[in-house]
């Protein structure tokens, strides 16, 4: 009988042995692997990678570490961890084709008037001596690269009623005007005596006080935010495509004078004087505020550019999404912008083409109304760009692809200190160049 007691003793204690060895098995391989695992949970925190140095990291690129490492962050919501100017709740820029607040859409909440460069108008090329040329040149050929070779935002207009209504086309009668490119709004001129009235001149102060006063008193179109335009809003209402007017009067009304319009930008040198666009071929002047001139009105946006220094030689309007060149361009290389880097028209042209910068071999000359988005009239003093963004700007002209219709011998071109605007021989004069890209 003891025999058996013992046996059973033995396998009551093997089987409580085995209890204990399976509960350390299980201890040892969950438990203890838990513990482990608490432990670097706990005392380890996941961090991302913020190459550009916005705040937001990239989620593709971790660290695990017991305090955050340097170029690292604890937020991983960047969608483009390149660029400092793109991270959730940065301002959306207009036309730059970017998601800029990381929310998966690209422009999204853009107000019209604030994005585009339009176009011209002007489609058809010509040589230096003014002729026509038969096509425009392609790819190689000379003369590629002016304006006619281009089609960037082309002119879209709509006719609309009193009340803002769309019409068709073909409507023989509207009330105003809508630039489908820059979203802005223009009254349209009548001959029936009215406010509206093609042949009523105003000094500068008229035109504010009296002119625009009325069409918002009488809340033309149910609105009341009528306005004059800018001299960058009348610039680009032109079409230099066109002479005698230079503008397209199959919706800006039969009633355009080929004369001077008011805009509402002053002088900045000279306070008593205001920017006036000449219809006739699109230029633009300072005239002394009391001499009477006509007037077109206009409602709508009003955000023109800003600014970005990309840190590699270039500048980046966020609203047109146009790149610039920040400096004056080093035609002849020889590391110094001076006199020898003026060329002519031509040249320019070929320069651009030709020119390789920041990783882009897309340059090529502006047209008029982009070396006029980049014109800043607040700026201090006698200058007309921003020469923070811009150094190095020259006290001369610069060259634009676009030919004067008027007199095909000759291109536009921009001073932007002690701001003019002008033409010249293609062929025999030489200025100076600034390249860009992009804007569509």
């Amino acid at each position: 009988m003891n025999q058996p007691l013992r046996t059973r003793h033995a396998l009551r204690f093997a089987g409580l042995l085995a209890i204990v060895l399976l509960g350390l098995i299980s201890i040892i391989g969950t438990g203890g692997g838990g513990g482990s695992s608490s432990h670097k949970n706990g005392d380890l925190t996941t961090f991302y990678r913020d190459a550009d140095g916005d705040g937001f990291g990239d989620p593709a690129a971790t660290m695990e570490a017991a305090s955050q490492p340097q170029g690292y962050v604890v937020d991983h919501t960047d969608c483009n961890d390149n660029n400092d100017n793109i991270y959730p709740g940065a301002l959306e820029a207009c036309g730059d084709g970017l998601d800029n607040d990381c929310d998966g859409q690209v422009d999204e909440g853009c107000q019209p008037g604030c994005a585009l460069v339009p176009d011209t108008g002007q489609t058809l090329c010509y040589g230096t001596n003014g002729g026509v040329l038969y096509r425009c040149p392609r790819e190689g050929d000379l003369f590629f690269g002016q304006d006619g070779c281009y089609t960037i935002n082309p002119p879209s207009f709509t006719k609309l009623d009193e009340d803002g209504d769309e019409l068709v086309r073909s409507a023989s009668k509207w009330a105003m005007v809508r630039d489908n490119v820059t979203g802005l709004i223009w009254e349209v001129k009548k001959e029936d005596g009215s406010i509206h009235e093609w042949s009523d001149l105003y000094d500068w102060y008229d035109a504010n006080d009296v002119f625009i006063a009325q069409l918002n008193a009488e809340e033309f179109g149910g609105y009341t935010d009528w306005r004059l335009p800018t001299k960058k809003e009348l610039i680009y209402a032109m079409n230099y495509g066109l002479v005698s007017p230079a503008i397209d009067t199959d919706y800006f009304s039969e009633k355009t004078v080929w004369s001077y319009y008011w805009s509402s930008t002053s002088s900045v040198p000279y306070p008593g004087h205001a920017w006036c666009a000449f219809v006739k071929n699109g230029t633009a002047v300072t005239i002394d505020k009391t001499t009477p001139y006509y007037v077109r009105a206009v409602r709508g946006g009003q955000n023109y550019f800003s600014l970005r220094d990309n840190g590699d030689g270039t500048v980046t309007d966020n609203y047109s999404g146009l790149m610039w060149m920040k400096t004056t361009a080093d035609t002849n290389a020889d590391g110094v912008v001076d006199e020898d880097d003026k060329v002519t028209w031509a040249a320019a042209l070929d320069w651009c083409e030709t020119a390789a910068m920041a990783g882009y071999d897309d340059w090529r000359l502006p047209t008029i109304k982009e070396m006029e988005s980049i014109v800043d009239d607040n700026a201090v003093g006698d200058n007309g760009i921003d020469i923070n963004f811009f150094p190095n700007t020259m006290p001369s002209n610069y060259w634009s692809s676009t030919t004067r219709v008027e007199s095909p011998d000759y291109a536009w071109h921009v001073t932007y200190t002690g701001l003019k605007y002008g033409y010249s021989l293609k062929a025999s004069f030489t200025y100076y160049v600034r390249a860009v890209r992009g804007g569509e």
